[in-house]
């Protein structure tokens, strides 16, 4: 029969022929029954190969009758494990270069550069993980000192700032000098790194550029109202002549002339942009502020002088990052208490003895003018129209007049679209 390739398996021929038939010993037959009896004859010739080949091979290995003690790394595979680590290492494993896009690059030891637009931009560098993941197991294995190079090469290559460094291998982080950029309107907090002579650093100001020389001081905070997750930051940025300094200000004045400007140590390069005022920034920043926090953090009276005072440095840092509202209260507690300090409403209310109700603004008035000053707005945040619980707080006319009292509107369970309960505000609340 022409064009067919003959295989003998014991005393039986299997035909690589297209058109078969069935008789002594030849399976011809391309129906479904007769395929099963060509997968039944490769199975008896695989069993015999393996049979076989297990028998020459087990007469030839010592038995492993019980386990012995041994160093892993003097451990290497052998047998068809050895065998199988050999043909790793011969074939596209100890070949990469074999391989197509990412493994035919510098895989981890550098940046791989991207092909079009295969893949995510973490994709190149998952799939390149897994191959050096199995390059340095291999090398451990099999012992193979140009694996294991090639993949410590790779694992011990790690980010540092804007280079790139070794494990182990660390930079020398002392400097005599060190700079900053910075635009025309802007104001920069560079940190002095180590090594730095702060003896040769004064606070000084060239040509519009201002120099001024400070340090980060620790803030404590509460992750939650009352409670006892007590963290620690250094975030609030202090100027005193007493401590050596950590950080250096630089303030830029919008009609500084780009340049190079030298303060000792400190090279400061003024590019020629322009931050424009934070009032004229496109987005819209809302911090809410808290006057009340203020005041029990500095023991001083609500609203007084003094309050003011206190709170007018933490307001214009707030409008020069560019907050453009201001934060009022019309209501006690308009979201309960859900702060370590309440807020309490900047607008009185007087319940006359026929019904009518007087309002007095002077202190809503008075704030909403301080927080013009200080440049927050032009946006006033008004809390709020729907309390909470629907709760709103009065006093009723008399001499003295009474003290504050509380409204409900649609209370639960009563039936009646508005109550009015007789009782005094929760604790705490300033009369």
């Amino acid at each position: 029969m022409k064009n067919m390739k003959m295989w003998k398996c014991g005393n039986m021929e299997i035909s690589s022929s297209s058109k078969f038939e069935f008789e002594k010993g030849k399976i011809h037959s391309p129906t479904p029954t007769r395929y099963f009896n060509l997968l039944a004859a490769l199975g008896v010739c695989i069993f015999a190969y393996f049979h076989n080949s297990t028998i020459a091979y087990s007469a030839e290995v010592a038995p492993f009758a019980k386990f012995e003690d041994g160093m892993l790394s003097k451990t290497r595979p052998a047998g068809w494990l050895g065998e199988a680590c050999k043909l790793q290492s011969e074939g596209l494993t100890g070949h990469p270069e074999a391989l197509s896009y990412p493994y035919d690059t510098c895989l981890w030891d550098g940046e791989i550069p991207r092909m079009g637009k295969h893949g995510q931009d973490w994709w190149r560098y998952e799939q390149t993980a897994y191959y050096v993941d199995g390059l340095l197991r291999l090398g451990y294995a099999t012992g193979d000192e140009s694996f294991i190079k090639k993949g410590e090469e790779n694992i011990e290559l790690v980010p540092y700032g804007s280079t790139m460094l070794r494990l182990g291998v660390f930079p020398d982080v002392s400097q005599e000098t060190f700079a900053a950029t910075v635009w025309r309107g802007e104001t920069a907090y560079v940190n002095i790194p180590a090594g730095v002579p702060v003896s040769r650093l004064v606070s000084q100001v060239k040509d519009g550029v201002a120099v001024k020389l400070g340090y980060y001081d620790e803030v404590a905070y509460e992750m939650q109202p009352g409670g006892v997750d007590i963290r620690k930051r250094n975030d609030v940025y202090r100027e005193d002549a007493r401590r050596s300094p950590t950080v250096a200000r630089v303030a830029v004045a919008p009609d500084a002339k780009p340049g190079v400007y030298n303060f000792g140590p400190l090279e400061v390069t003024v590019a020629d942009h322009v931050l424009p005022p934070a009032k004229d920034w496109k987005y819209f920043l809302d911090l809410w502020q808290h006057p009340w926090a203020v005041s029990r953090y500095f023991n001083v009276e609500p609203f007084s002088k003094e309050h003011y005072a206190k709170m007018e440095p933490i307001w214009r840092a707030l409008a020069d990052c560019g907050c453009k509202a201001l934060t009022t209260t019309l209501l006690d507690l308009p979201w309960n208490h859900q702060c370590h300090d309440g807020y309490y409403t900047m607008v009185g209310r007087v319940k006359n003895a026929d019904g009518s109700w007087a309002f007095d603004y002077k202190l809503f008035d008075e704030y909403v003018e301080f927080g013009r000053k200080c440049g927050l707005g032009p946006d006033i945040a008004c809390y709020t129209m729907c309390p909470w619980k629907y709760m709103v707080t009065w006093k009723e006319a008399g001499n003295p007049p009474s003290p504050r009292l509380r409204r409900t509107s649609g209370e639960r369970g009563t039936g009646s679209g508005l109550v009015e309960r007789r009782e005094k505000i929760l604790p705490g609340t300033p009369e």
